[in-house]
């Protein structure tokens, strides 16, 4: 919206005010930019601590299971 603004010609809107919301508009900007790299390196932080611990937790959940009952326990290759 500031940046809308700061293109049109309204004759109540002088350029020293258009010169400040540029200002304003790239500041922004510039804040946006920051806080995109900073959410990107957040995400990156968590995907790393997900492939760590996605392994042992899907062992743990096979291995705890509650299989009796199931059909084909008896054979000793059913689990592969």
């Amino acid at each position: 919206m500031l940046q809308r603004l700061s293109r049109q010609s309204l004759t109540w809107f002088g350029d020293p005010d258009r010169a400040a919301l540029v200002n304003v508009v790239a500041d922004f900007r510039e804040l946006a930019a920051r806080r995109t790299e900073q959410t990107n390196r957040n995400f990156y932080a968590v995907s790393l601590f997900t492939a760590l611990l996605f392994p042992p937790s899907l062992i743990a959940g096979m291995f705890g299971m509650n299989v009796a009952g199931l059909p084909g326990l008896q054979d000793g290759a059913a689990f592969w």
